[in-house]
């Protein structure tokens, strides 16, 4: 047991260096290769309405949350680099806070309305308990929104990181079965839906495949995203 807390805390000390250590040149790498934010940014804008309390876990430099219109949006990270930069690009904002906090381990006094979690589940050390940290934070009419590559698909960003598209990091894939069963064992429903089979941005082609596959019954499994709107039973 103690040997998988030692790798566990290990895993979570390298997620947060690691965010520390890029967090400086975060926003530049957004810029030279926008397309994957804008579509993430794009779905979650559609798919919430303005006006909602919202959590952000793992909001980085809070280009998410910023962009939804929050009545209160609250972003949560590990990297204090990283909510450094979002405290002084938002400090305006006075509908937004931001927080230093492990995934695993939210411990906020309040509930929420939509409770987002982009991008989170491939760096947290346990899936199941990053879901029962997220339950407590929930009411009958809470959604939470889970945008997490589909582990079919992970070689992609092994492929991206290689020809330096992203950065490497310490990530792993969890499986689809790992977080069905985290989220049965905590209570939730869900619905499933799949999205970007292309995220990178091949000009003309792109936005063409990316809004006509996920109709398609069998293609549409090829979503790079695996997007799951949950709700508590």
């Amino acid at each position: 047991m103690s040997k998988i807390k030692d790798r566990q805390s290990n895993f979570r000390l390298k997620n947060r260096d690691y965010f520390n250590k890029t967090s400086s040149g975060f926003i530049r790498e957004k810029r030279e290769h926008p397309y994957y934010l804008s579509e993430l940014i794009k779905t979650f804008k559609e798919t919430i309405p303005p006006g909602k309390k919202i959590l952000d876990v793992g909001c980085g430099t809070g280009d998410l949350l910023s962009s939804l219109k929050a009545k209160n949006g609250m972003g949560i990270d590990i990297s204090p680099g990283m909510v450094n930069i979002a405290k002084k690009r938002f400090k305006h904002y006075s509908t937004l806070k931001f927080k230093v906090s492990a995934a695993e381990n939210l411990r906020l006094n309040q509930t929420f309305d939509i409770i987002i979690l982009a991008d989170v589940l491939e760096h947290v050390t346990s899936v199941e308990k990053t879901i029962q940290s997220v339950r407590h934070l929930c009411t009958e009419d809470t959604r939470v929104y889970i945008w997490v590559t589909n582990y079919m698909m992970s070689w992609i960003s092994e492929v991206a990181e290689f020809f330096n598209l992203k950065h490497e990091g310490p990530h792993r894939w969890p499986k689809q079965s790992e977080i069905r069963s985290a989220l049965h064992l905590n209570n939730f429903g869900f619905d499933e839906k799949y999205r970007l089979i292309l995220p990178l941005n091949v000009p003309l082609i792109s936005t063409f495949v990316n809004r006509l596959f996920h109709k398609l019954p069998v293609i549409r499994r090829f979503g790079y995203i695996w997007f799951l709107e949950c709700h508590l039973k």
